[in-house]
């Protein structure tokens, strides 16, 4: 008897936790437990290994792990997923054990294949409370139960969670990698109070009945969103699968902290815009209209996450992606670009993911280490040049690479001087999940000196109905229509300066001495800036309804005061630009009542730039309000003076207010009102607003 208790317990010790790493509270890396332990963090851990908990053995005994964090942090090792070498699995958690982990940080871990939190194969419940999953990589948290012959139906909880800065690895898949959850199997999983910040690189943020390694559809599970939920900077999209969605709203205002002590109070991270019109790098989220007002060089990629709509107008100015460091526009959302030249990109110019549209028209990719990927997207090229691209990967294209579920449209374009690789245009390669790319080439296309080739179709996905090569003298950049596209307003109609002098031989053209040119088009005009160069470049637009509905005084003015548009009492309209370099005097120019009038004549004069001068012109019955509020009808621009011009800074992006916002009024015209926007001050619209109280 003696000796069986010894046995027993040499067979308890060698079954216990070994020992604690550095004294943290947790075993050291690479251990495994198999009996029922409560852990309790005095300081960070540092896992070098996994630690496993749990038995891989069939009918292994029922044993529960609880790991109380005390708000301390658990750092696995981790590399770029897919890197070699690979990353660890920080925590594994076998089929018998049941799991609770609460107030702790896991960051870091994870491996291509496994998340940084890997519950495999389980049959009973885990919980983790208070929980935050920082820069993980390939996925932060995986809940699965794919066995091959007895899956076992079990629900898990997560409660005050918080995921942050956490990267997976993208696969073109009904189902997919995601970076945050993936629940494989069946396996449901309720989420109380969860907010998911930073989130890039995987088909998702949460991926619900993910089934790709085994458990049929007649065992799938599904996600239950409850309490509040933060989405701040995920791409490509939040969720897949079966997802329940019962959420009430953002977290700041329903707790104070989130995770383990994260802040709940987060902003959208939206990219900031620099001078030339168009973000430097970072996440563009919503609606948004880009106007390139100079050459630009971003210094991190574009993020357009999957529910964006972003618009890029290049009003024929230069991307250049050198300094980027890697692909210059990341494309989840819808996406237009046009009147462009992208360069420099020294990986890839373009990267689409997920099935949304994107065209592509009037633009110029040249002198990029890599093609334009197109996976899993509608992509409409329309006259654009690719040219002297470089590829030094030999699987790839040069030019144009199509693959995955894309559908992708080439019309009028010209591909030349591309070197490397498989060819010129990649057109259509099925990825090993069966996916079915397709590309159809019309219109007038040309190849020219590409190599090694022009085209690789091995999976015979190409429909070609070009009618020949496309003209010599074919131009790219162009000047778009004169009128606004009909879901802008007029702060994002713009036109490309024409080619050559500005004035000499255009028909209606009206110069404004040496310094600016008037156009007009029906119901509309517009002005240039003359440099140097006797190039044109664009400082106003103004239309007839808008002098319609203006009262006497300033209707439109450029962001620099150069040039102003201004309604006089007698109908007609003045087109005031200045000051010219040689005389420091300001040019005006009247109209016959309105905008295509006939010129009457022209005066000079000196003082301030027309744009400041006529601010106090446009102040008819203007006064300060007491107790008036306003409220937007609409998105409306943001103006420093009535009629003036766009006020223009990083958080305020177009210059726009959004719709139903609520303003204090302070002043007030006929046809404009001084609003305080987040202790900004500028005016807006009338026509635009619902007035509230004493406004007037």
């Amino acid at each position: 008897m003696r000796n069986l208790a010894l046995i027993c317990l040499l067979v308890a010790l060698f079954a216990a936790p070994r020992a604690l790493a550095q004294g943290c509270g947790l075993p050291t890396a690479g251990a495994t437990v198999t009996v029922t332990t409560t852990y309790t963090l005095t300081a960070d851990c540092t896992m070098t290994d996994t630690l496993t908990f749990g038995a891989i053995t069939a009918n292994a005994d029922k044993i529960t792990i609880t790991i109380n964090g005390g708000g301390h942090t658990i750092t696995g090792t981790s590399t770029a997923c897919g890197a070699n070498p690979p990353g660890k699995i920080t925590i594994r958690v076998h089929r018998n054990v049941e799991f609770n982990l609460n107030n702790v940080t896991i960051k870091g871990g994870g491996v291509s294949g496994n998340s940084a939190v890997d519950l495999q194969n389980t049959a009973h419940s885990a919980t983790f409370s208070n929980v935050t999953f920082d820069q993980t990589n390939c996925s932060a948290l995986w809940l699965g139960n794919d066995h091959p012959t007895t899956p076992t139906a079990v629900t898990h909880s997560l409660s005050n969670v918080l995921f942050t800065g956490v990267r997976g690895r993208y696969f073109s898949t009904a189902h997919g990698h995601p970076s945050g959850i993936q629940t494989v199997g069946p396996v449901s999983l309720n989420i109380n109070n969860i907010a998911l910040r930073a989130i890039v690189s995987g088909n998702a943020a949460i991926g619900a009945n993910d089934t790709y390694i085994g458990g049929g559809t007649a065992t799938k599970g599904r996600i239950t969103f409850s309490g509040c939920l933060t989405v701040d900077g995920v791409f490509p999209r939040v969720w897949y699968g079966d997802i329940v969605d019962n959420s009430t709203g953002p977290c700041s205002d329903t707790i104070s902290t989130i995770g383990n002590g994260g802040s709940t109070t987060m902003e959208f991270p939206q990219a900031p815009i620099a001078p030339c019109g168009l973000p430097s790098g970072g996440f563009v989220y919503g609606t948004q209209v880009f106007n390139l007002r100079s050459d630009c060089a971003p210094t991190a990629r574009l993020h357009i996450p999957y529910e964006s709509d972003v618009v890029v107008k290049g009003n024929g100015y230069t991307i250049d992606g050198a300094a980027t460091g890697n692909d210059i526009f990341a494309v989840a959302g819808e996406f237009r670009l046009n009147n462009a030249v992208v360069t420099g990109a020294i990986r890839i110019p373009i990267l689409t993911y997920i099935d949304k549209e994107m065209r592509i028209s009037n633009s110029i990719f040249r002198d990029n280490a890599g093609p334009l990927i197109l996976q899993d997207s509608i992509v409409t090229l329309d006259k654009v040049l690719i040219e002297n691209h470089s590829q030094a990967r030999e699987t790839w294209p040069n030019a144009v690479f199509i693959n995955n579920s894309a559908q992708v449209t080439i019309r009028d374009s010209v591909i030349r001087g591309n070197t490397g690789g498989v060819g010129a245009l990649y057109a259509g390669a099925p990825y090993q999940y069966g996916a079915s790319p397709a590309t159809t080439l019309e219109g007038c296309i040309t190849f020219e000196d590409n190599s090694p080739r022009d085209i690789l179709d091995s999976h015979s996905l190409l429909t070609d109905t070009r009618t020949g090569p496309c003209p010599p003298d074919m131009k790219f950049i162009v000047a778009p229509s004169p009128t606004a596209d009909e879901d802008e307003d007029e702060a994002s109609a713009y036109i490309a300066p024409p080619p050559g002098d500005i004035c000499d031989g255009i028909p209606d053209a009206v110069p404004l001495g040496a310094i600016a040119c008037l156009f007009r088009e029906p119901g509309r005009l517009t002005v240039y800036r003359v440099d140097e160069e006797s190039r044109g470049h664009f400082a106003l637009a103004a239309t007839q309804a808008q002098v319609d509905a203006n009262g006497v005084g300033m209707v439109a003015s450029s962001p620099d005061g150069f040039a102003a548009v201004y309604k006089m009492e007698d109908g007609n309209v003045m087109v005031s630009v200045g000051p010219d370099v040689a005389e420091s005097k300001f040019i005006h120019i009247m109209l016959d009542g309105g905008v295509n009038g006939r010129v009457l004549g022209q005066s000079n004069s000196y003082g301030q730039a027309p744009g400041l001068a006529g601010s106090a012109q446009a102040n008819v019955r203007t006064g300060p309000l007491q107790n008036c509020m306003v409220t937007t009808t609409e998105i409306v621009n943001f103006r420093e003076s009535p009629g003036g011009g766009l006020i223009i800074v990083d958080w305020i992006p177009n210059s726009w207010l959004p719709e139903n916002a609520t303003l204090t009024a302070l002043e007030r015209t006929d046809s404009w009102f001084k609003v305080d926007f987040y202790g900004l001050q500028g005016w807006i619209s009338a026509d635009y607003v619902t007035p509230q109280g004493n406004c007037g």
